[in-house]
């Protein structure tokens, strides 16, 4: 932490971060803002800023999935096990996927994802191994739909 400061019923936090592996290789680094505020005795976090230091990923493009799941345990699992579902995307030209969900909904599902190879991850979401990996997440496969970015 650089500074933290308290007047009456507000302070703020301001400070450095850095993320790393189990393995201890570094993830990420930058910096931080937090506004807290003292409601009913007791310290609450208000607002919460960060900012990598490190470069943007470089190349590609951005683009989202949406979808609804029939069971959240399941399409989880498929994300966070070893040689996942982020594994995959990474093999056909997405590096980098991050999960979503409405916190209306739990079964509404977003996937922000970083295309290195458009070409690649087009003829991936067409296969017939994509489809039956849908399957087994329990994808709701009429409920998908991408988003571009507008140029």
């Amino acid at each position: 932490m650089i500074e933290a400061t308290i007047t009456g019923d507000v302070g703020y936090r301001v400070g450095r971060y850095e993320l790393k592996a189990p393995d201890g290789a570094p993830l990420d680094r930058g910096k931080y803002i937090e506004i807290w505020h003292k409601i009913d005795g007791e310290w609450k976090i208000g607002n919460d800023i960060w900012n990598s230091d490190l470069p943007s990923e470089t190349g590609g493009e951005s683009l989202i999935i949406t979808h609804e799941v029939t069971d959240n345990a399941r399409w989880l699992a498929a994300w966070q096990n070893e040689g996942g579902r982020h594994e995959l995307f990474a093999q056909h030209g997405a590096p980098k996927v991050v999960l979503l969900q409405s916190p209306d909904n739990p079964k509404h599902k977003a996937l922000w994802i970083n295309v290195t190879d458009m070409a690649a991850f087009e003829a991936f979401m067409a296969s017939p191994e994509t489809a039956a990996a849908k399957k087994a997440d329990g994808v709701r496969d009429s409920t998908l739909r991408v988003f571009l970015p507008i140029e």
